[in-house]
Order: structure tokens, then C-alpha cells, then sequence
């Protein structure tokens, strides 16, 4: 089936080739290889990005996804590379998004142990401790923001999870408990660690009714909210298409900042929240989160520069980092997911089906994602893109 979908979708691609295109924005694909070939470009002689030696933990994974999408050994070399930095940097205790990195190197390696054990050693190390895993936790993620220590601790429940770690049921337990504490005026960035939080949760265990923070007064943001209400609440801090910055995300929860409307449409907001969504969708199925992941992902998409730089503000600019180049693309769909499951199906030829010879595709939609090639039309050079990725998945 597959071969020959991709034989009579390669005759449609030859047949069409004389006409002349204009493409309108970046594609996927050119999104993920603009990206990634600037990480490649830029990493230092020891594996590292430039001034950026403590964040080297979400490039990897960024690198490691854009290899498995795209298969290009440069990436996946770049990859081992830092995360051999991140080994000698760290000194084996690592921070919850190096260990992140290392899992996700292990998950693509010829020799996934490596990298496994690295990270097994330092959660039997911390287990180890005098006063064991939680006193470690306690001291190490309650001084500091929440939101901060939202964002590492939920790395620090993916990787352990992944590594089977004894006390990984505590990383998650602490996580539900220090996103518990994040609140507006509080925290730095409050929507991006529900985000985060989702990501984590929803991958590692049940979204039941445990409350998130069961000692919270009436005036709490967490006031009788439980873990299985997260990824509604996370879905609601999304901007909706017709409003500025649509498909990114609120900064704060209560969407304003000193009584005035407050600016959405941050990179790292849209990343975490969006990575927040596609795994509720995973977890729960029917979900219903499917249109909020594309607005997302299509959001960011429209962030990348053509030289692969990702900047603080989708559409404002403002600081430019390496580390949003690596996390974007953890965020970035399989080219032609339609449904953005990170699967190419009959799911998506289905969807493409009912968009067939669509015009005026455009920003942010491009005609539910049929426009594969973003050019304003759903046509035969978007089913040939369709079928070569045909039955490809993550």
C-alpha cells in the first residue's frame, strides 16, 4: 500500500512539475532544517552554543527531534557531541533538562546504555543521599521561583520515568506540589509552567482527581483544581484565531498585567503550552485539543527566521537565544501530520481529502494543513509531500 500510494503520488508530482509556484512562509520542513542547520552552524569545538553553557540540555532535544524527522546525520552528530559536554560540564549532577537530553539521545543511539546510564546513576545518587529523594528535592525546589522549579522538575519526571528511576513516583508527586505554588505577581512565567507541568504529567502517570494544591484558599488560581483539569484550563490561556498574536499563548493567568490587556505571542510560552496539549492529547485521545496544537505549532512556525534564528517574541522579536532554536523544534509537527499526532495516517489523508483543490490557504491555517507547502493552494505537489512521508511516525 505504501509504495504504491507513493508511485501514483510521484506520477501526480511529475506531471505538475512544470507549473511555476510561489510559496507564502515557511514550510514545516524548511522550518525544522533552517533550525537545525543554524544549531549545527553555530555549536562550539566542545559541544557547546555561545554563552549559552547552561541551557545546552534543550538544544539536544531539539537536535535529536529534527534527526528523527529529518534523518540528517549532522544533527544527530551535533547532538552527541553536546550531550558529551553535558556529561563533563555538569559532573553527573545534572539539571532536569540535561537529563531530559540525554534520555532523548539514548531513545535514537546505537548504543542507547551510554547515555542511559549516566542518567540512572545520578537518580540512584540522589536516592543515595542522607535523607534520600524528597529531602534532596525539598532543599534543591522550594527556595527559588516555582515556575522555575516547575520547569525543571518536569523534565527531571520525564527522564526519570524513562529510566525507571525507584523514586520517579516522587519527581511527579513534588511536581504536582511546586506547580501548586506558582501564582500571577509570584511567578515569572505562569501559563508556560502549566504548560511544562501538562507535558510531564500527562506522559507519566493517571490525570485523575489529586488536587494540585489542596490547601489552597478561595482566592487561589489552584482553589479545588485537580491534575485532570489542567489540560482544559492549559487550553483555555490559548489565543484564539482573529485576535492579536493568535495560537500563542497568555503570559499569565489572568491574561492581563497591571490592569491593562497584557501582551501574548511569547516564544517559550507557546512551546511548553503547545508540547503541553499534544501530550493531553496522547494521554486522554478524544481530546478535542487537535485545532490548539495546530494553531500552536503553526504559530511558532511562523517565528523562524529564514537564517534559523528564534527570538524571545514570535512577532516582536526581542532577544535572540540558541536554546529557543533547541526548544522550538521539540515543539515542530512530522511533515504532512495533518492531525498533528506525530503520525502520517489515513487520519491525515482523510483531513486532506476534504481540503482537495482548496485556494486562498493562508496564515495561520493554510486550509487545515493540506497547504503542506504553504503556497495558498491544496494541490498535487502537496499530496506528492503527503505520500512521501506516508505511514512515518515518532
Amino acid at each position: 500500500m505504501k509504495n504504491s500510494l507513493k508511485i501514483l503520488c510521484y506520477g501526480f508530482f511529475v506531471f505538475m512539475a512544470v507549473m511555476s509556484r510561489t510559496a507564502m512562509g515557511l514550510t514545516v520542513e524548511q522550518a525544522i532544517t533552517a533550525s537545525a542547520d543554524h544549531l549545527v552552524a553555530q555549536q562550539q569545538a566542545d559541544g557547546s552554543w555561545p554563552s549559552e553553557a547552561d541551557f545546552t540540555g534543550p538544544i539536544v532535544s531539539g537536535l535529536v527531534r529534527a534527526y528523527r524527522i529529518m534523518g540528517a546525520d549532522s544533527y544527530l552528530t551535533a547532538a552527541e557531541l553536546a550531550g558529551d559536554f553535558i556529561i563533563s560540564y555538569s559532573g553527573g549532577n545534572f539539571m532536569g533538562d540535561e537529563a531530559y537530553a540525554l534520555t532523548r539521545l539514548s531513545a535514537v543511539s546505537a548504543d542507547p546504555n551510554y547515555w542511559l546510564d549516566n542518567v540512572k546513576t545520578y537518580y540512584q545518587a540522589v536516592r543515595d543521599t542522607p535523607n534520600g529523594t524528597l529531602d534532596y528535592i525539598s532543599y534543591w525546589f522550594s527556595l527559588s521561583d516555582p515556575s522555575t522549579d516547575v520547569f525543571y522538575l518536569a523534565h527531571h519526571v520525564l527522564a526519570a520515568y524513562y529510566v525507571e528511576a525507584n523514586d520517579k513516583d516522587i519527581w511527579r508527586d513534588v511536581l504536582i506540589w511546586r506547580l501548586g505554588a506558582v501564582e500571577d505577581g509570584l511567578s515569572a512565567y505562569p501559563v508556560q509552567s502549566l504548560g511544562v507541568a501538562v507535558w510531564a504529567l500527562a506522559q507519566t502517570g493517571p490525570m485523575d482527581n489529586t488536587q494540585v494544591n489542596p490547601f489552597a484558599d478561595a482566592n487561589s488560581y489552584w482553589y479545588q483544581v485537580s491534575v485532570e483539569g489542567l489540560p482544559d484550563m492549559l487550553a483555555g490561556h490559548q489565543v484564539p484565531q482573529g485576535e492579536t498574536y493568535p495560537g500563542s499563548f497568555y503570559w499569565r493567568f489572568d491574561h492581563t498585567y497591571g490592569g491593562s490587556p497584557q501582551l501574548a505571542g511569547y516564544t517559550e510560552d507557546t512551546i511548553f503550552s503547545t508540547l503541553g496539549l499534544i501530550a493531553a492529547t496522547r494521554s486522554i485521545l478524544a481530546a478535542g485539543y487537535e485545532s490548539g496544537i495546530r494553531n500552536g505549532q503553526d504559530a511558532l512556525i511562523y517565528g523562524v527566521a529564514l537564517d534559523g534564528r528564534i527570538y524571545e517574541h514570535i512577532w516582536n522579536g526581542g532577544a535572540f537565544y540558541h536554546v529557543y532554536v533547541g526548544e522550538t523544534l521539540q515543539a515542530l509537527p512530522l511533515i504532512s501530520d495533518l492531525d498533528r499526532d506525530d503520525g502520517v495516517d489515513f487520519n491525515d489523508f482523510a483531513d486532506f481529502c476534504t481540503r482537495w483543490f482548496e485556494d486562498g490557504c493562508s496564515d495561520y491555517d493554510w486550509c487545515g494543513g493540506a497547504d503542506i507547502d504553504r503556497s495558498g493552494n491544496v494541490d498535487f505537489l502537496d499530496f506528492a509531500t503527503l505520500s512521501n512521508w506516508w505511514l512515518e511516525s515518532l
